[in-house]
């Protein structure tokens, strides 16, 4: 999914031209366009948010390709909204790969999250120019059994 329809039919492309089935990147706002037939049965999620610190009037004025990196306070306005969200959509053996910036206080989100019954792993660390990027592994907490 991806508010941008350009990118939305680029990964149709892209999954098609690669073979993976199946292959339905929809146009939407994180989870708002799901039906909640999908409610706790996507395996594998991953997202690229809009992660960039900025401020809350270029947030919210976001417009074009500004809509891909403007992240508001912490560059946190939207991975906050979809983490809000995640527990509800992940299926119960499924996972979540996020890509953070040092910025957006890894840390932080990694302690709400496990508070919240999940494990989560830092997979790789990377710099970019400035950029100190996170990609981390989110999943549910296994029951002890």
């Amino acid at each position: 999914m991806d508010r941008n329809p350009i990118a939305a039919r680029t990964t149709n492309q892209t999954l098609t031209y690669n073979k993976v089935t199946p292959s339905d990147c929809i146009v939407g706002d994180l989870f708002h366009n799901l039906s909640s037939a999908w409610q706790n049965q996507i395996d594998i999620i991953v997202f690229n948010p809009p992660y960039v610190p900025t401020e809350k009037d270029e947030f919210v004025n976001a417009k074009g390709l500004a809509l891909a990196w403007a992240g508001g306070l912490d560059g946190r306005e939207v991975i906050d909204s979809f983490l809000a969200d995640l527990d509800r959509w992940l299926s119960p053996s499924g996972c979540c790969y996020l890509l953070l910036l040092k910025e957006n206080k890894p840390s932080e989100i990694a302690a709400d999250l496990r508070a919240r019954c999940f494990s989560v792993a830092v997979l790789q660390k990377v710099s970019a120019g400035r950029e100190r990027l996170y990609v981390i592994r989110i999943q549910r907490e296994l029951e002890a059994g």
